[in-house]
């Protein structure tokens, strides 16, 4: 049996500091779980939902200056894993995962300043699990992903508009439809890549998306082995990729 941990940390880089070790903080005070979502807002990070057994919806603020979590509102709607999660300006959103018997395209808007979450307009696609979920400048983005039945692997994607609440099918991703897919954004293009398929191939490609042209180029291979469920951030305009699942 193979088991994927999950280590979820925060990177925050000032233009006067650069960070070349790892210094322990506060431990993350809701259970260890599998399956959640994160999201920055300015100077503070968030973690939503998940699972630990049982199925979560839960909301925790991580405050960097003081190194300090607080528990803020719960998730409103039915508990789950595998969603999506991202920042616009200051607003936070989360939509899509499973409850365990459901694949879901709710779709939610976090506002930290009032503690609240409002519903918006359901996601543009299928319902489904383990998509990728990016935001870029003014716009977020959701692609890929995994929904039954028959085993169903997405490479749609979908722009949302969050002045308009609306949803935009926009140019589908270029590669092999995926779940478990890494994904972030560099300024102002997004990044999709590795992930494994239906016929379980892993994979080590990336992709870069720019919204002008509405369109998808392939970058350097991923330099570590295929593997899906990896974890992608950027940092100015790098972008990193670590851990993961192997075949």
């Amino acid at each position: 049996m193979k088991i994927r941990i999950l280590y979820l940390f925060v990177f925050l880089l000032e233009t006067t500091f650069l960070f070349s070790q790892w210094t322990p903080l506060s431990d993350f005070p809701g259970s260890a779980r599998r399956g959640s979502v994160s999201f920055v807002i300015g100077d503070k990070a968030y973690i939503c939902t998940g699972n630990d057994g049982s199925l979560l919806n839960d909301l925790w603020e991580y405050d960097f200056t003081n190194d300090v979590w607080t528990r803020k509102a719960d998730f409103p709607a039915a508990a789950r894993w595998d969603a999506v999660g991202f920042s616009i300006g200051t607003k936070g959103y989360v939509g899509t995962g499973y409850t365990g018997s459901t694949y879901k395209k709710d779709f939610w808007e976090y506002d930290p300043e009032t503690d609240t979450w409002t519903q918006k307009a359901n996601f543009g696609g299928p319902a489904r699990r383990e998509a990728v979920g990016f935001s870029i400048e003014t716009k977020g983005y959701i692609g890929t992903g995994y929904s039954t039945p028959a085993g169903t692997y997405y490479k749609d994607f979908w722009e949302y508009d969050a002045v308009n609440n609306v949803w935009n099918q926009k140019a589908d991703f270029p590669g092999t439809a995926r779940d478990r897919a890494t994904g972030f954004s560099i300024g102002e293009k997004g990044y999709i890549g590795l992930g494994h398929d239906i016929n379980e191939n892993y994979y080590k490609d990336l992709w870069e998306y720019d919204p002008v042209s509405n369109s998808w180029s392939q970058k350097s291979y991923f330099g570590g082995e295929a593997r899906s469920g990896a974890e992608g951030f950027a940092i100015g305009n790098k972008g990193f990729i670590g851990t993961g699942l192997t075949g």
